[in-house]
């Protein structure tokens, strides 16, 4: 249904004699909602920005450690393979998670709590994988 509907607006146009009336903001919003707004569009660039922060730092921890899950699966290579995608849904859909509260909340107390379990998951993977390549290692 959508993809039809997309198709059948894709051949539209706007007409080149389209006059649009001049629209005064202030006759239809107080100042308080026009600040609002302001404010949390604000929020949400920075919001957006925190996540793709938090994907990049998420992506790069990963991508430093995969090579030790690999040595610890004994599912051969495709379930290897198929092991570390599904890690990988995982933190990243933790990172994902976590903005997409962040972004539907007035605040960002709950974007900053969600990065926070981000990095915290992450640690805690990273620790794990030291103390398991330390007892490998004895």
């Amino acid at each position: 249904m959508w993809l039809y509907a997309a198709s059948r607006l894709w051949q539209t146009a706007v007409p080149d004699d389209l006059d649009l009336p001049s629209i005064n903001v202030h006759e239809w919003f107080t100042d308080k909602q026009l600040s609002d707004a302001t404010s949390f569009e604000r929020f949400l660039a920075i919001n957006g920005l925190l996540a793709q922060i938090v994907l990049v730092v998420v992506l790069v921890l990963y991508a430093r450690n995969w090579e030790r899950f690999t040595k610890q699966s004994a599912a051969g290579r495709i379930g290897t393979g198929l092991l570390l995608g599904m890690l990988a849904f995982a933190v990243l859909g933790a990172g994902a998670v976590s903005a997409a509260i962040g972004a539907n909340r007035a605040g960002g107390y709950l974007l900053l709590a969600g990065a926070l379990l981000c990095f915290w998951i992450a640690w805690i993977k990273h620790r794990w994988i030291k103390e398991e390549e330390e007892r490998g290692s004895r």
